[in-house]
């Protein structure tokens, strides 16, 4: 084992003698086994341990487990809490992602203090089969079917530390085998089926077993290969479509001559970074030969004219630090359709509308038609009439149609101008993620 792990490490550079390393351990089997490893292969780490506090006793126990495992081992540890359930619902998350978004967002605070630039986690091959079929189910198409990348930037803004996997050489049976003379903690939550990826793990991947003994091992050389097809396939159309960036967004090149088929592959890979899901794929590619579609990600905007696609945020703004976080749905207008009571949840109309949208400040002079008003009133008065404290005025925002009318006062009152009515036949559907 100890011999494969530095052979798969080597050949896949994951680890140079420079790196400052740290490796995230939770107490169980896998991230014990990944200490052991390194501490074997005499390779200088660090731990890292995240109490999500999601699990009672357990979490507490798991904490003092990780903690007498680095005395002993003498490695220096770095203990974190998290309220995760509270973040989780005053963001409005999920629990696995709120507790990734917090975890991460540690690491950069250890990256920025401390200088790791490896972070070493205990991701194995049964993971990676495992996450397979999570996202084969949840339908993430080819880049979710890659799977776990080995190594990958912490995140977007810093590509200087990586997340690494040096233990996807490996399978479950390997790791039980391996640790079998070492102590480790059970996550009781691991036995319940009530979760996609434990049903997977408990019912689906031995029955492949049963079929491929080495089923794990079999299923990454197959997931290798869907990467190399996936990275072909960006590359190529990076090369023959090039992108061109303007004041007016993105553009895309639509090639001539496509089958509808062909062209919902090509857009698949070109848009995917801009958020657009398959069944918009799908109407753009329908849309391809025609001028003047308007199609919407959450977070930007797409334009169909002629043999050209126009992609560009849906939300323009200087003060993108603490400008708020919106996200954007257009929808056709039905009968029976009930207008949110929701003064987080903008619906406008949206043929009204000029684009793209912009948020900003609030400007000397300011005015709007309050929903229900047919005289217009500056936004210093509405603020006065609303109590506002200067605080709240200090981060209240507002978001602009493209003509510089004030269509809503983010979090607050909607425009009556673009407003829902009789004659409305598509609405904008605005939505703030708090």
């Amino acid at each position: 084992m100890l011999e494969r792990f530095i052979s798969f490490a080597s050949s896949h550079s994951l680890l140079n003698k420079e790196d400052k390393i740290l490796l995230s351990v939770s107490g169980g089997i896998d991230s014990v086994a990944l200490c052991k490893l390194f501490k074997k292969a005499e390779i200088p780490f660090d731990v890292v341990h995240c109490n999500y506090h999601l699990r009672g006793e357990e979490s507490n126990r798991d904490e003092a487990f990780v903690t007498n495992l680095c005395k002993e081992w003498d490695i220096k540890l770095h203990i974190v809490h998290f309220d995760t359930n509270d973040v989780a619902v005053s963001e409005r998350l999920s629990i696995e992602t709120a507790a990734r978004n917090l975890r991460y967002d540690y690491y950069q605070k250890l990256y920025e203090q401390y200088g790791y630039n490896k972070i070493a986690t205990a991701h194995h091959l049964n993971d990676q089969a495992e996450t397979f079929f999570v996202n084969l189910l949840r339908t993430t198409g080819i880049n979710g079917i890659c799977g776990i990348p080995l190594c990958r930037p912490l995140s977007y803004s810093n590509s200087n530390c990586k997340i690494i996997r040096p233990l996807m050489f490996a399978s479950r049976k390997d790791i039980v085998e391996y640790t079998k003379d070492l102590s480790f903690v059970f996550d009781s939550t691991n036995s319940s089926d009530d979760y996609l990826r434990n049903r997977i793990r408990h019912h689906v991947i031995p029955e492949l077993e049963a079929i491929r003994n080495n089923f794990p091992e079999t299923l990454q050389k197959s997931m290798t290969q869907f990467g190399y097809t996936r990275d072909f396939a960006t590359r190529v159309i990076k090369d023959f479509f090039q992108q061109e960036q303007s004041t007016g967004g993105t553009i895309i090149p639509v090639p001539r001559n496509y089958s509808e088929t062909e062209l919902c592959g090509y857009l698949y890979f070109a848009l995917y970074e801009f958020g657009f899901n398959l069944t918009q794929i799908q109407d753009i590619a329908k849309s391809a030969a025609s001028s003047g579609a308007l199609f919407f990600s959450k977070a930007n905007m797409l334009l169909v004219d002629r043999q050209k696609l126009i992609v560009r945020p849906v939300v323009q703004t200087n003060d993108e630090e603490i400008a708020p976080k919106l996200s954007f749905t257009v929808l056709h207008r039905k009968k029976t359709d009930i207008i949110p009571n929701d003064p987080n949840v903008a619906w406008l109309d949206y043929d009204k509308l000029v684009f793209p949208l912009s948020v900003t400040k609030k400007g000397d002079g300011d005015y709007f038609f309050p929903l229900g008003m047919t005289k217009k009133k500056k936004l210093s008065d509405f603020f006065i009439d609303m109590k506002f404290d200067q605080f709240t005025k200090s981060i209240t925002f507002v978001l602009r149609s493209g003509n510089g009318d004030i269509a809503w006062i983010v979090g607050h009152r909607i425009d009556d101008r673009y407003k829902i009515d009789n004659q409305t036949v598509n609405i904008l559907e605005v939505r703030l993620d708090k």
